[in-house]
């Protein structure tokens, strides 16, 4: 598949994704092609052009919902289509559908009866469990895991860690946080981050130094509060 691969990717969000296929499939490092930003999609076709004199026809796509089509145009008039890539460590059950163009990542876990649609990215040790679906250019992350019969829209983002209830739905455009445990359907373009998902009802004077902020995720990472930090965060659950 090397042979004739290359990669295209949006930096820095799938940067060490393309990185490791790369490995995985000895693709050389002059065949990865990074776009910095949304406005250099309308600008693709001559950087492609070089890639394309040299045999490369196939592209792993690595690129955000908002400017993957036209990443695949640009493709197309260049005589090359987007493929998919399936991690050789990768756990997929016979009766899962995965659709052609989408990236199943080291370790992940495609349960039966699951799909996957185009363009989608399933990131290392994520599960996705029985029957659930997964939209097209959809990304799920590291380690996030995905109940039964969970159905996630087109062009969803659900962070690593994040933990979806069985038989819930994401509306298209949805995004999930990191660590975030969402338990019930959110709609369409709305977005849930545990570090948002409860109010916050003290100040600091009544919060313990020894706890942090959010009972889920600490702000910053691990760090106490002490009485001279201010928090000043209005907390809400969807977040327009």
């Amino acid at each position: 598949m090397s042979d004739d691969s290359f990669i295209l990717f949006q930096a820095p969000d799938f940067e060490g994704v393309a990185w490791q296929i790369a490995e995985t499939l000895g693709i050389a490092p002059e065949r990865l092609v990074a776009l910095a930003g949304d406005a250099e999609a309308s600008a693709l076709r001559g950087r492609l052009d070089g890639l394309v004199a040299a045999g490369c026809r196939r592209a792993i796509l690595l690129v955000p919902a908002a400017i993957r089509a036209g990443c695949e145009q640009a493709l197309a008039a260049c005589g090359a289509e987007a493929t998919g890539y399936l991690d050789p460590q990768a756990t997929i059950a016979p009766s899962a559908a995965i659709a052609d163009t989408a990236v199943i990542m080291e370790k992940a876990a495609i349960a039966g009866r699951a799909r996957v649609g185009p363009g989608a990215l399933v990131d290392a040790f994520a599960i996705i469990g029985f029957g659930t679906e997964v939209g097209a250019a959809s990304w799920v992350g590291a380690a996030a895991t995905l109940g039964a019969s969970v159905r996630v829209g087109k062009g969803c983002r659900i962070g690593s860690g994040a933990t979806l209830s069985d038989g819930i739905s994401l509306g298209d455009g949805a995004m999930v946080g990191p660590a975030t445990a969402l338990a019930h359907a959110i709609p369409a373009g709305a977005k849930v981050d545990a570090m948002r998902s409860r109010p916050l009802t003290k100040t600091t004077d009544e919060i313990d130094g020894s706890l942090s902020v959010s009972p889920y995720r600490p702000i910053g990472g691990d760090i106490l509060l002490d009485d001279e930090m201010k928090v000043q965060m209005t907390r809400k659950y969807y977040e327009p």
